[in-house]
């Protein structure tokens, strides 16, 4: 990200406690992207409930953000986020 701030990021507190929940990431295939970053696109589209398509320019490519969280949906990392 470019150091722009959204009110929908998540906060220094609230990412050790995220660290937790999320799988480690794959060994194979590319780079993973930043999970706070890719969390922080995802909040940023639940919160301004716009299409991913229209994610700001300073976060990584939509379709990464959305595999993310549908993955993330699958194997019910999200979930563990809401409870």
């Amino acid at each position: 990200m470019s150091g722009t701030n959204y009110c929908s990021d998540v906060k220094d507190e609230q990412r050790e406690f995220l660290r937790r929940l999320f799988p480690a990431p794959a060994k194979l295939g590319r780079k993973p992207l930043d999970r706070r970053t890719v969390l922080n696109a995802i909040l940023d589209v639940l919160w301004m409930g716009c299409q991913w398509q229209a994610l700001p320019r300073d976060f990584p490519k939509w379709q990464r953000v959305n595999t993310n969280f549908r993955r993330w949906k699958i194997s019910g990392v999200w979930q563990s986020i809401h409870d």
